[in-house]
C-alpha cells in the first residue's frame, strides 16, 4: 500500500477506507497499472479496480480519479474532515498541446479569482453565526409565496424525551436534494425494538418524503441544528 484515506460514515457504523497500492509495470505493453480498493460502504462489497497510465505517477493519478468516481454516489453518507467533500480533485485533461493546457489553466485561475472573494465573504459572514442564527436567516430567505404558510420549519419536543426538527424542503433552495437518505445517526434511536426509548445519547437526521427530519435526545437540539446547517451548505 502506498496511500490510504479514511472517511467517517454518517450513520456512525465504522469507516470507509480507500487504499492505493504500488503501481506495477505491465510486461507486455510497458504501461503501468495501479490497483485500488474501497471497503466499508453500506450494502456494497469491497470495490477492487485498477487504473492505467504511461508511467507509475499517471497510473496513481488515474487511480485517484477512479476512486472519486466510485465514491461519488455515496458522498452524502461520508465525511472527510467533517465535510462531504471527497477530497479528490476532478481531473483536468492535458496532453493536447501547450496552448490548450495554458487555456485550461487560465480558465481555472480566472474562475478562482472571480469566485474567491464572494465565497470568502459568504463563508466568513456565515461562520460568525450560531446555528440558530443561521437557521433564522435561511428561513427568512425561503419565506416567499406560500412556503411559510404551508411548509416551513417546525421544532418541537418529544415525549421519549427529546427534540424534533422538521424542515420542509419543497419550494426551497434545497428542493433538488429531496431523495430519501440517511444524513447522520448517533447510537440507537427510539424504535419498536427498544420500546421507543433511545437512551440518553442518540440522534438521527435523514431526508424523508421531501423533508429534513432530525431527532435526538434532550441534549441534541444544537447538534440537530448543526447537522441541518452542515448538510444544507454542502450543496
Amino acid at each position: 500500500m502506498v496511500a490510504r484515506r479514511r472517511y467517517d460514515r454518517v450513520d456512525g457504523r465504522g469507516h470507509v477506507e480507500v487504499a492505493f497500492f504500488q503501481p506495477e509495470q505491465d510486461g507486455e505493453t510497458g504501461d503501468f497499472r495501479c490497483p485500488f480498493e474501497i471497503s466499508g460502504l453500506e450494502g456494497v462489497e469491497s470495490i477492487r479496480q485498477q487504473a492505467w497510465g504511461v508511467d507509475s505517477v499517471q497510473a496513481l493519478q488515474q487511480a485517484m480519479q477512479g476512486a472519486r468516481v466510485a465514491l461519488a454516489p455515496h458522498r452524502e453518507q461520508l465525511r472527510w474532515l467533517s465535510d462531504s467533500d471527497l477530497g479528490f480533485a476532478r481531473y483536468v485533461p492535458n496532453g493536447f498541446g501547450p496552448e490548450l493546457d495554458a487555456h485550461f489553466e487560465r480558465l481555472i485561475e480566472q474562475e478562482m479569482v472571480r469566485l474567491a472573494p464572494a465565497m470568502k465573504r459568504q463563508w466568513n459572514q456565515e461562520d460568525t453565526l450560531s446555528d440558530m442564527e443561521w437557521l433564522e436567516q435561511w428561513y427568512e430567505a425561503q419565506c416567499r409565496e406560500e412556503w411559510a404558510h404551508h411548509q416551513g420549519v417546525n421544532i418541537q419536543s418529544l415525549d421519549n424525551p427529546g427534540w424534533l426538527l422538521k424542515v420542509d424542503l419543497r419550494g426551497t433552495n434545497l428542493e433538488g436534494r429531496m431523495a430519501d437518505a440517511l444524513v447522520q445517526r448517533t447510537r440507537e434511536p427510539p424504535s419498536e425494538t427498544n420500546g421507543n426509548q433511545g437512551g440518553d445519547d442518540w440522534m438521527e437526521c435523514s431526508i424523508k418524503e421531501g423533508c429534513f427530519i432530525g431527532a435526538g435526545d434532550p441534549r441534541k437540539l444544537r447538534a440537530i441544528l448543526n447537522c441541518f446547517r452542515v448538510w444544507a451548505r454542502a450543496t
